[in-house]
């Protein structure tokens, strides 16, 4: 049994040394990306549980509107990006 033992370590080093992965460095995302991301939602005007005015209402569903349209083209962005990624790792 010692024979074996003494060449465990050895064995079990060189198992370890064969199966190491580098991984590839990322590329990191464009500033107008990670921009985006940090938009935040406009606020809803008025206390919760109050009644909004026509032109609260109007002005609210404009800003969130426009906001929904932002966090979509941001999100689409994003898609793309992540899909010329990966075609150039191959994927």
């Amino acid at each position: 049994m010692a024979p074996l033992s003494a060449f465990l370590p050895l064995l079990l080093t060189s198992c370890a040394a064969s199966t190491e992965v580098v991984a590839p460095a990322l590329p990191e995302a464009p500033p107008s990306l990670s921009a985006c991301t940090q938009a935040k939602v406009p606020l809803l005007p008025g206390a919760a549980g109050t009644p909004l005015s026509k032109a609260q209402t109007i002005q609210a569903l404009a800003e969130q509107r426009a906001s929904a349209f932002e966090k979509d083209r941001c999100a689409r962005a994003w898609e793309e990006f992540y899909g010329d990624l990966k075609k150039s790792f191959g994927g």
